[in-house]
C-alpha cells in the first residue's frame, strides 16, 4: 500500500470510508503505528510490521484473521522494547500483503451495498424474492410467535443500533455450526427462540417488527466467494443470476482467467521457469553476465538464443499460485 497513507490525516480519512465502524475500532491502533513509525522502520521486521498497518486500512471482507488484535500485540512489544519470539516472527512472515488497490476499492464499494442488504445487482429477477417477502410480511402465524417472544423478553435491549436482532450465523460448509445449548439467562433463552423462529420462516432476523427474509446473496470472503441460495427460493442459474456481476465480485481476489488450453500453457511456462532458474544459477556460477547469461540458458533449453527478452521476462515471473 502507498506510503502516503502513513500519515494520520490520510489514514484516518481511509478508515472513515470503510464500513462496520472501522474508524471507531481501529483509529487508536493506526495512530500508534504512526506515532512509533521511526521505531518500526528501524526494526528488523519492519516490512512485515508495515504489512500489518496496511491491513488496518483494508476492507474487512478480506480479513482472514484478527489483524487488529495482532497489531496491538506487536505494538505492545515495540513500546516495551521487547524482542520478538520466533513464533511472532514466523506469523509476521506468513501474513500476506493486502490485495491490490483496485480490488480493495471494488470490494469496499460492494461492502456498502451489503451493509444495506442490497443484493439486487446480482439478481435478474428480484420479483421472485419480493413475492415471498410479501407473503412473509403478512404471515399471521409468524407475527403471533414474534409477539409472544417480545412479551416474554426485553427485545429492545438485544437490538443493534439499527434496530435489528439477527439469528446466529451458519458457518462455512456448516462446520461446527451450532453453539452449545445455553438456557441460564434471559438473553440465552431469547437467542435460542429467535434461531428456531428464523429457521421456521427462512429469516435472518427482525428489524423492529419487520421480518427479514433471507435473500440470494453473493459475498466475497478472505478465502473465496460464497453464493447463498435460501431454501425458500427456486433457482434457475441462467435466468435468475447475473453471472457477469458475480464474476466481477469474484475477480477482486485477483483470480485469473482459466480453461483447459490456458492451464496447459501456464503449466508448461511454469516448468520452463523452474528449469530456467536452475540454469540461471549455474550460469552465474560460471561467471556469465548480461546477454551471455541469458543466451547460455536458452542454449541449454534448446531454444532460440535470440529470445533474450522473453527469457528475461520468464525469470522475473512469480510462481503460479
Amino acid at each position: 500500500m502507498a506510503h502516503n497513507l502513513r500519515t494520520k490525516p490520510a489514514a484516518f480519512a481511509r478508515l472513515k470510508e470503510l464500513q462496520w465502524n472501522r474508524y471507531g475500532r481501529c483509529h487508536e491502533v493506526v495512530q500508534d503505528f504512526i506515532k512509533h513509525r521511526k521505531k518500526i522502520s528501524a526494526h528488523p521486521q519492519a516490512d512485515a510490521i508495515w504489512r500489518l498497518f496496511d491491513w488496518m486500512l483494508c476492507p474487512l471482507t478480506f480479513w482472514a484473521l484478527d489483524y487488529l488484535g495482532f497489531s496491538k500485540h506487536v505494538l505492545d512489544l515495540i513500546k516495551r522494547k521487547q524482542a520478538f519470539e520466533a513464533d511472532e516472527i514466523l506469523l509476521l512472515k506468513l501474513i500476506e500483503p493486502v490485495p491490490a488497490e483496485f480490488a480493495q476499492s471494488q470490494v469496499s464499494e460492494y461492502e456498502k451495498t451489503v451493509v444495506k442488504g442490497l443484493y439486487d445487482r446480482i439478481m435478474k429477477k428480484p420479483k421472485k424474492f419480493e413475492q415471498v417477502d410479501l407473503v412473509r410480511s403478512k404471515d399471521v402465524g409468524l407475527h403471533t410467535c414474534w409477539n409472544q417472544i417480545k412479551s416474554r423478553f426485553p427485545v429492545a435491549k438485544y437490538r443493534s443500533p439499527a434496530g435489528v436482532v439477527r439469528r446466529h450465523l451458519t458457518k462455512e460448509r456448516n462446520f461446527d455450526c451450532h453453539d452449545k445449548f445455553a438456557w441460564k439467562t434471559r438473553r440465552q433463552r431469547f437467542r435460542v427462540m429467535l434461531d428456531a423462529l428464523c429457521y421456521r420462516h427462512c429469516l435472518y432476523g427482525f428489524e423492529q417488527d419487520k421480518p427479514l427474509l433471507l435473500k440470494v446473496s453473493v459475498n466475497p470472503t478472505p478465502h473465496g466467494t460464497m453464493i447463498f441460495v435460501p431454501k425458500h427460493m427456486s433457482l434457475d442459474g441462467a435466468r435468475d443470476l447475473d453471472w457477469k456481476a458475480i464474476g466481477q465480485i469474484h475477480r477482486a481476489h485477483g483470480t485469473r482467467k482459466q480453461g483447459t488450453a490456458l492451464s496447459s500453457k501456464r503449466i508448461l511456462r511454469e516448468a520452463q521457469r523452474e528449469q530456467a532458474l536452475i540454469l540461471d544459477a549455474m550460469a552465474r556460477k560460471k561467471k556469465f553476465k548480461g546477454e551471455g547469461r541469458l543466451q547460455y540458458i536458452l542454449r541449454e533449453m534448446k531454444l532460440d538464443i535470440k529470445r533474450t527478452s522473453w527469457m528475461k521476462s520468464l525469470l522475473r515471473e512469480r510462481p503460479i499460485r
